[in-house]
């Protein structure tokens, strides 16, 4: 069901009689150009309505591809194994660093033992080395 009337051939040949007869033929030209006028304008502004209509669609439309391109980047798989990647080698990166900081303990614990200690250890490695010495010659 159209809501626009529907005109026919006789219904326009007697619309154009009538404005003949009322207007009278000096002015029906200028009316017309007048009319032409106003439907170029009309025709125009529903174009541009027309227009603005499908940039807004585009817009929306370009919204939604880029919310689907940021899931799929964010549920690529090879993203995952990046991730994944990137968490074991924080792990191994952490326990290299533990083992190092244990490793570099004994020695600053050993550079911290105080001179009489230092001394005595020499002392009882000088002892140890006679005393390695004298097995080692032979008695006469």
């Amino acid at each position: 069901m159209s809501l626009l009337p529907q005109f026919g051939f006789f219904e326009l040949l007697l619309i154009g009689a009538l404005a003949l007869v009322i207007i009278g033929p000096q002015d029906l030209p200028r009316l017309m150009v007048m009319a032409g006028k106003q439907v170029r304008q009309l025709r125009a502004l529903a174009s541009e309505f027309r227009g603005a209509v499908r940039q807004m669609a585009k817009e929306i439309e370009l919204d939604e591809l880029e919310e689907e391109i940021e899931a799929i980047k964010s549920d690529n798989v090879f993203a995952d194994a990046k991730r994944s990647i990137d968490d074991v080698e924080n792990v191994l990166r952490d326990e290299a660093a533990e083992i190092r900081d244990g490793v570099t303990k004994p020695v600053d614990n050993a550079s911290k033992q105080s001179p009489k200690a230092d001394k005595e250890a020499r002392e009882q490695h000088s002892g140890v080395e006679a005393s390695a010495v004298a097995r080692s010659e032979p008695s006469s």
